[in-house]
């Protein structure tokens, strides 16, 4: 019972210090200014069935405060079912700096074959990656060009925009949260995951890698199992920060979709290396262990105080990582949303285990 207790509140106190300690990092990190000099970027967005999303795609990327002969935009169409390579053609017909492709001979499947056609045709050294879905803020390019003057891989904030269901705005918040840990990992030596819409990278440093061939076990993880063989060749990993550097995507809108999506991302982390996987499981344990810990409060009044400073964490995390979050939640919504995350986690983790994939 003893060593019971104490691994108990030894996971706890990682997980609160683990929040503090990034707290205190981003908090510096924010006032630092950016670096002067802007470096030529490609940016690659691979797309499946986006002809809906295309016009607001090209016109975010349109107002990127950046200057014009600096980057350029590569489009990959993976042989859509819709009308998205028409779509997207005619929306950049007047503008020369932005290239269309088609994937048609693409030598792995799903999104990686179709980034990895594209990175053929990119110009320059420095890539940047989103996705067809997203809006872009308008510092984007420029918080890129000064994390990959730094580093050799670069993941950034992507909040989430919810709807007004509960499951929408719960997924918006999750995902603010999961972000939080990614920067955790991070600033502690193990970057474990990442959203690809916010993802970058120099070329010479895909190459070190082995590039997505290294990454085939699922048809996602171009985010996540590319930052693991990041890690392995011990590539220098950072965060690309920077006030509207964030790039916004929706929250999914039902239930089937929520779950079918963070079934799919989670499948992802059964692939992790063996120090990404204790770090996840390490940082999320103590994360259910502070939730619920005030069940045990009957047996002991102390069990109060890792909730208690686990819901004062959450709170501070809501005002202070802003970026990450799609909006900014009420106290009611922030309590509801700590409390039931942790076995919504546990949910996502076993549908992981028998979730198909699939690239659309």
């Amino acid at each position: 019972m003893p060593f019971l207790l104490v691994s108990f509140f030894l996971l706890v106190v990682f997980f609160i210090t683990t929040n503090l300690v990034i707290f205190y990092i981003k908090r510096n990190a924010e006032n630092k200014p950016q670096e002067a000099e802007k470096s030529p970027v490609s940016i690659l967005i691979a797309m499946k069935n986006e002809s809906v999303n295309i016009q607001s795609l090209i016109n975010s990327l349109r107002n990127l405060d950046y200057p014009a002969d600096k980057f350029e935009t590569i489009l990959v169409d993976d042989n859509s079912d819709d009308n998205t390579f028409e779509t997207c053609k005619k929306a950049i017909e007047d503008l020369p700096d932005f290239k269309l492709i088609k994937a048609e001979k693409k030598k792995m499947p799903g999104k990686k074959g179709a980034l990895t056609v594209g990175l053929e045709h990119c110009a320059y050294e420095n890539i940047a990656l989103t996705d067809a879905d997203c809006t872009p803020q308008k510092k984007w390019l420029s918080a890129v060009s000064a994390a990959l003057s730094k580093f050799d891989v670069a993941f950034g904030a992507s909040p989430l925009l919810p709807e007004k269901s509960f499951i929408s705005r719960f997924a918006s918040y999750e995902s603010g949260k999961n972000q939080i840990f990614n920067f955790a990992a991070l600033v502690f030596g193990i970057p474990v995951s990442a959203t690809g819409r916010n993802f970058a990278y120099k070329k010479s440093s895909f190459a070190k890698t082995g590039g997505y061939e290294k990454t085939l076990e699922t048809l996602s993880g171009d985010d996540d199992l590319f930052l693991r063989e990041a890690y392995k060749k011990k590539l220098k990993v950072g965060f690309i920060n920077g006030r509207d550097a964030a790039v916004i995507s929706r929250a999914p809108k039902n239930s089937k979709e929520y779950f079918s999506q963070r079934a799919r991302h989670v499948k992802t982390s059964h692939h992790y290396s063996a120090s990404q996987k204790i770090f996840t499981a390490v940082y999320f344990l103590g994360d259910f262990l502070s939730t619920y810990a005030f069940i045990l409060s009957g047996l002991n009044v102390a069990f109060l105080l890792p909730s208690i400073l686990k819901f004062k964490i959450a709170f501070t995390n809501r005002k202070k990582f802003g970026d990450f979050f799609g909006k900014n939640f009420s106290f009611s919504e922030t309590f509801i949303f700590e409390l039931v995350h942790p076995a919504f986690a546990a949910i996502n983790f076993a549908l992981s285990v028998f979730t198909k994939e699939k690239w659309d």
